[in-house]
């Protein structure tokens, strides 16, 4: 799952916040800021799961596409607003990366609805649990999965029968990737690294669904 902005050139940059000032070693407004000047910075930053990262180039979209095409990986991407949502969907067309590698994703219903009507896969975040009521708008949006941080067995039965993928987020614990998958979910996602390694596929290969 990657996030993207656009910086004041216009062009998609690889940044989860709306300013700079958290993730490197810059200070400002992501839109506020060129590609020159984002260029002549670093990421540099202390992750909570993994500790103090090596400082690293802050990446474009069109060097993760470069990357990704090259793997089996399927990327997630999150616009962080209209421009930076329509931008990265124009990226990926232009590339010609693989449509069924790339779900747009975002908790703002109405960003999803450029991507959905360009056949791509697009995935609504919801707080808590997902509401019933809202699953035909979600149709005639053309969303196809539902992520939640909060499932119950029947609003996973609920979902299916209504034509979604489903997926749990943000899962740290084997206990959490079992509980969840049982409930038959078909994605966990998770923010830490370790938790998608060991138990996660401890659990995959336990129930079956590991290699996909």
């Amino acid at each position: 799952e990657v996030d993207t902005e656009v910086d004041a050139n216009f062009r998609v940059v690889m940044m989860h916040d709306a300013t700079v000032d958290r993730t490197t070693n810059l200070t400002g407004t992501v839109t506020a800021m060129t590609t020159a000047a984002i260029r002549a910075g670093y990421l540099d930053m202390f992750d909570s799961y993994i500790g103090y990262m090596e400082p690293e180039k802050i990446p474009y979209l069109f060097e993760v596409l470069e990357w990704a095409v090259q793997t089996p990986v399927t990327l997630f991407i999150e616009g962080k607003s209209s421009i930076a949502m329509n931008a990265s969907l124009a990226m990926v067309i232009q590339t010609r990366f693989p449509k069924k590698r790339a779900v747009f994703i975002s908790q703002s219903q109405s960003l999803l609805d450029l991507p959905s009507r360009c056949g791509f896969l697009t995935q609504i975040i919801v707080a808590g649990a997902p509401n019933p009521a809202n699953f035909a708008s979600y149709k005639a949006t053309g969303i196809g999965m539902i992520a939640a941080s909060s499932w119950t067995a029947d609003l996973v039965a609920q979902a299916k029968a209504a034509g979604f993928l489903t997926e749990y987020y943000s899962s740290r614990y084997k206990t959490e990737h079992d509980t969840y998958l049982n409930m038959g979910l078909d994605y966990v996602m998770s923010d830490d690294p370790v938790a998608m390694v060991g138990p996660w596929t401890d659990s995959m290969q336990f129930s079956g669904r590991w290699p996909p």
